[in-house]
């Protein structure tokens, strides 16, 4: 499908630690926010 990410080439890992990059910070943010108490509506 994508002949680009053949698995000789790095790039399939370095679009794996930019997915894990992308994921670990709206985490990080989702749980700063819900510390902060953000999505509380009293």
């Amino acid at each position: 499908m994508f002949p680009s990410l053949s698995d000789t080439s790095g790039m399939p890992l370095i679009f794996l630690a930019r997915m894990l990059f992308f994921v670990l910070t709206t985490v990080i943010a989702f749980a700063y926010a819900w510390r902060k108490g953000v999505f509380r509506y009293d």
